[in-house]
């Protein structure tokens, strides 16, 4: 203890230099004490003139840190070795150095520059001694600084990924994506550990209830085992889609459809898997919607009346952009010179989806018959070629290419095409794009109107009046014979060629305009109205597609009369006969208009014998006759009246009666019900219409080889019916 007590304490450098300095006065260089503190300490030690800087002596710590010899260092002065700082830092070294004989000392970092021209960081502790000497003490701090920086480096990273990680949760609250963590424990699996409040909202749990629940508690029983299963494969390492779609079940009870993405990390020392969660209930309902809607899409395009075709012109719209490039403009006429650049462009078309009408106006019943078509239209075109009409059907088809591609801008246009039976249609088109597809036209909407009839019934017309015009001519031929009657034959001449002219260009200008401004829109109207009655549940809705579908169909049966009359005027109209059965016929009919009578609370009652023989006749044009009797018997008989469909055989004939409860036919009226533009008169006044109902029943019934009458019922009403021959087809 006494040893122990007796021991002399330990004394610092700075404190031995400080001591001596003191004591002597002076400092000695060679004395043992000053050699053992300097070459004894593992700190650099260097003794420097203030303020001039130069180096007196330095110890083996100090040469070893720059890498100098002693006598290279002390020929130096500090401030060769001193490393340019930065301006705050250089401040602080000048207001110490400054100050340094009043402190005594003091304790800073600068930098110095070693002999092999590295740069290194360095603590110094400095002590001024008397006479203007300082005792430095220096220590090579360059690795501790890089450590002490890629600390606050790894700080600052962990702080910003906190701050990210903080922000990307935030954001998934607001964005209504929720973000949990979950991890497995030796008892329970996907654990909650970390929660986010848009998972509280989305599951209907509080964050405490959640917290050590398992993730798994909440998913459908249907979707638990896949969801485990895909938490485990994640758990593993594996790699899996990154979206999986599943159900949960809200704390209400209601089932929520969520969509997941996760990625597993360490946290805390556990894998961790941070799942991301998105609420897609609101799209779920989209998707049904528009899945809805696509049926109703389909629905509609596969039954509307009107046909329909969706194509992919994309590689024409290609084609025809070549042929850009290479400057051609007027399409019109390079099609006139290269026919055969038409069928090169028809072959790059094709067809995506078509509806039923499309196959019937192409006489097609799969769409594999469509890879036949070019064979059928080269032998079709061989056959129209031979009688002249090839250079018209080229025409059509190039109108047709430059109507849809877009070189043409019009609404519509007409064309012939060749079914896939080899028969020549004349189609009107109509061409709609796809809203985004105007470029490259991969979604092109065609529909076709078969105007094959119209344009016949135009150039009949056109014949009819080409033949009115020769017989003009040959009338005007013969009155010219008497050199007498010149004068008067030229005057009959004039009159009678501005009455004709007049007659032909009035009927031609009534069926033009009959033709085109109903006939043409009628049947998209009438496919339109009944699609709606098909589909539509609004009652509102729903009965005004019912007015709208009974106005078309009256007005197309209008035209049609007006056109059958026309043909029956110049010799053309012809009937389709077949055997048919009359009774079957008018019992159809029959029970139409039972339900066209009660709307106009009158009672329609069918007397018809089931044993009738059958007939050669035409059945539509019969049926065409009866419904015309019993719209007339419908317009003519007054509210609560009853109407009477009835039909026997009397000897070799069918006889067929219509008798109403009605005011009867007045006298006046009677002489003229069948002919054509004459209307008789309900309740005093001239009921509208072409009058051409009662007048073209009689032309069919005459046609048929039968009689039609109208005549008053004892006591009221009005009895109109016809006779039909009961005939064979070998009679």
């Amino acid at each position: 203890m006494d040893k122990i007590s007796k021991k002399k304490p330990k004394i610092t450098v700075n404190e031995a230099c400080q001591n001596r300095n003191e004591s002597s006065g002076h400092l000695d260089k060679n004395s043992t004490w000053y050699k053992t503190v300097t070459q004894g300490s593992l700190d650099g030690f260097l003794l420097i003139r203030h303020p001039k800087g130069d180096m007196l002596d330095v110890n083996d710590a100090f040469c070893n840190m720059l890498g100098y010899s002693r006598n290279e260092l002390i020929s130096m002065n500090i401030k060769e070795i001193e490393v340019d700082l930065d301006e705050k830092k250089a401040r602080s070294v000048r207001k110490v150095s400054a100050g340094i004989k009043e402190s005594g000392k003091a304790l800073f970092e600068t930098r110095h520059r070693c002999k092999n021209g590295r740069i290194i960081d360095v603590s110094v502790s400095l002590n001024y001694l008397d006479k203007g000497l300082l005792a430095c003490f220096c220590k090579d701090i360059t690795e501790q600084n890089k450590l002490r920086n890629k600390f606050k480096q790894a700080e600052a990273a962990l702080k910003e990924s906190e701050d990210r990680h903080r922000t990307l949760i935030e954001l998934g609250d607001k964005i209504g994506e929720a973000v949990i963590m979950l991890h497995d424990t030796n008892e329970k699996e996907g654990v909650h550990t970390y929660v986010s409040n848009q998972w509280t909202q989305i599951t209907g749990y509080s964050r405490e209830e959640l917290l050590d629940m398992p993730f798994f508690d909440l998913v459908k029983p249907e979707d638990r085992q896949l969801s485990i299963k895909r938490h485990r494969q994640k758990m593993a390492g594996k790699n899996i889609p990154d979206l999986f779609e599943f159900t949960i079940i809200h704390k209400n009870g209601k089932e929520v459809p969520i969509e997941i993405t996760s990625a597993v990390i360490s946290y805390r020392g556990n894998k961790t898997n941070i799942v991301y969660v998105r609420d897609i209930t609101a799209r779920k309902y989209v998707e049904k919607e528009l899945e809805h809607e696509k049926e109703n899409y389909k629905s509609i395009f596969d039954n509307i009346p009107v046909a329909a075709v969706e194509m992919d012109y994309s590689n024409s719209k290609r084609l025809l952009d070549e042929l850009k490039a290479q400057g051609i403009t007027d399409f019109d006429t390079y099609f006139d010179e290269h026919p055969e650049a038409i069928f090169k462009f028809q072959n790059k078309q094709k067809i995506v989806s078509t509806n039923k009408a499309w196959y019937e106006l192409y006489e097609a019943d799969t769409l594999e018959e469509f890879s036949k078509l070019e064979t059928i239209e080269l032998n079709a075109l061989k056959k129209y070629y031979s009688h002249g009409q090839l250079s018209n059907i080229i025409k059509h088809k190039k109108t047709a290419l430059l109507h849809i591609t877009g070189v043409q801008n019009q609404k519509s246009c007409i064309s012939s095409i060749i079914t896939v039976k080899g028969n020549i249609r004349d189609v009107q088109f109509w061409r709609s794009v796809a809203p985004g597809h105007e470029q490259d036209l991969s979604r092109v909407f065609i529909t076709m109107v078969d105007v094959t009839d119209r344009i016949k019934a135009e150039n009949e017309l056109k014949e009819y009046k080409d033949h009115l015009e020769e017989v003009v001519e040959e009338r005007t031929f013969e009155l010219k014979g008497s050199l007498k009657r010149e004068q008067k034959l030229h005057q009959t001449e004039q009159k009678l060629r501005r009455e004709l002219e007049t007659n032909i260009k009035q009927q031609t200008e009534v069926i033009r305009r009959l033709i085109h401004d109903f006939k043409t829109p009628l049947l998209p109207m009438m496919g339109t109205s009944q699609m709606m009655l098909d589909h539509v549940q609004d009652e509102e809705i729903k009965r005004m597609a019912l007015n709208i579908n009974r106005g078309t169909q009256k007005l197309n049966n209008s035209v049609n009369d007006f056109i059958d009359v026309m043909r029956d005027e110049i010799g053309i109209l012809q009937l389709e006969k077949r055997e048919t059965d009359l009774a079957e016929l008018l019992a159809e009919v029959g029970e139409f208009f039972i339900y066209e009578a009660g709307r106009n609370n009158q009672t329609l009652k069918l007397q018809l014998k089931k044993s009738l023989p059958t007939i050669w006749a035409d059945p539509e044009r019969l049926r065409q006759v009866v419904m015309n009797l019993l719209e007339n018997a419908i317009r003519y008989t007054p509210s609560g009246g009853t109407i009477i469909l009835k039909a026997t055989q009397k000897g070799l004939s069918l006889v067929v009666e219509v008798i109403d409860s009605g005011h009867g036919i007045k006298d006046k009226d009677l002489p003229h019900l069948f002919e054509p533009y004459y209307s008789a008169e309900k309740g005093g006044r001239r009921v509208a219409g072409l009058g051409l109902g009662l007048p073209l029943s009689k032309i069919l019934i005459e046609l048929h080889g039968g009689k039609i009458w109208a005549k008053n019922q004892p006591g009221s009403g009005a009895n109109i019916g016809f006779s039909i021959p009961i005939k064979t087809k070998l009679d």
